[in-house]
């Protein structure tokens, strides 16, 4: 008896990483906050959700607050990456497929969703999240670092 147990032991925790729950809108991977200074303050600041929306495409739910309200607007920017096969360098990396933007705006915090959809080729996606402020010409946009949410499918 106690042979079969050490037997099934393991197999049991196999099958049950193997059941892990794919994030979804109900379980999302969160990510953030996320911010960026100019002139040593504070302009833009933002967090998300990033998940696997419907078996079909990846989502990054981005909340974005312009924290100076000084008229320069804010907006959110997803890069989407998928694993994929590289014949280049004969290997698989990340490859960025699509980048969305957020709408712009000031003054306040919003909310939006951005999507792009999944690569039958690939297994596995990663959203390069980030936050910005338009400085207005010629200074350049001010941008966070970015975030890297990623989730296999």
């Amino acid at each position: 008896m106690r042979l079969k147990i050490l037997v099934l032991a393991p197999l049991l925790l196999l099958l049950c990483a193997a059941c892990e729950p794919q994030p979804s809108i109900d379980n999302p991977i969160e990510w953030g906050p996320k911010v960026s200074y100019y002139n040593n303050q504070l302009r833009v600041s933002g967090n998300g959700r990033f998940y696997n929306d419907a078996a079909s495409r990846a989502a990054n739910l981005m909340s974005v607050a312009d924290e100076n309200n000084d008229g320069n607007t804010v907006y959110g920017v997803t890069d989407f990456y998928f694993w994929l096969y590289d014949s280049g360098c004969n290997c698989s990396q990340y490859k960025e497929t699509g980048r969305q933007s957020t709408n712009e705006w000031e003054n306040s915090t919003h909310s939006q969703t951005l999507k792009w959809n999944l690569d039958i080729a690939s297994n596995s996606v990663r959203g390069a999240s980030f936050v910005c402020a338009q400085m207005g010409w010629p200074v350049p946009n001010s941008c966070s670092s970015a975030a890297l949410p990623t989730f296999s499918y």
